[in-house]
């Protein structure tokens, strides 16, 4: 049986999943009022104290970068470790991942982190580190979701630094 947009949906409204939002101030509220339109329960446990405990019980992990500091990087470090022992997927959206050499680092300290998804818009995606850290992944990421130019464009960016 193929899945359509349909069925998925109609899937995960049958059994709603908890899902753990460890993202940026900006995009909270809009992440959960859209979860909650899907038929998710969102819950936004970012505090290391508890973010790898809760990952545990959550059916799923987002961690976006948008809000970086060095607290919601241990909460997020907490999450994805709590949801990989859990066996629970995770989406890395590495918001601004160019933007400074912070932001840099961590992108690739959490790429290496093997999210399920990795989610960017096309700048993003396209700006990745010059070295990229499971370029695979991101590849393959990239590959469903960037107009062909985008991904030509990455992929020789993706090609010369690595000479």
């Amino acid at each position: 049986m193929s899945q359509t947009p349909g069925s998925l949906l109609a899937a995960l409204r049958a059994e709603p999943p908890l899902v753990q939002c460890i993202t940026n101030y900006v995009a909270m509220n809009i992440a959960a009022n859209v979860l909650l339109a899907a038929g998710a329960s969102p819950a936004m446990v970012s505090d290391a104290e508890e973010a790898e405990e809760f990952a545990r019980i959550a059916g799923a992990l987002t961690v976006n970068i948008g809000t970086l500091s060095p607290p919601f990087v241990h909460g997020m470090r907490a999450g994805i470790a709590g949801a990989g022992a859990a066996g629970r997927p995770w989406v890395l959206d590495p918001v601004a991942c160019q933007a400074t050499a912070y932001r840099r680092r961590i992108s690739a300290e959490l790429v290496a982190l093997r999210p399920t998804i990795i989610r960017g818009n096309a700048s993003e995606s396209c700006r990745w580190p010059a070295r990229p850290v499971g370029a695979k992944a991101l590849t393959d990421a990239i590959r469903f979701t960037l107009p062909r130019t985008a991904r030509a464009g990455w992929r020789r960016k993706a090609a010369a630094s690595s000479r």
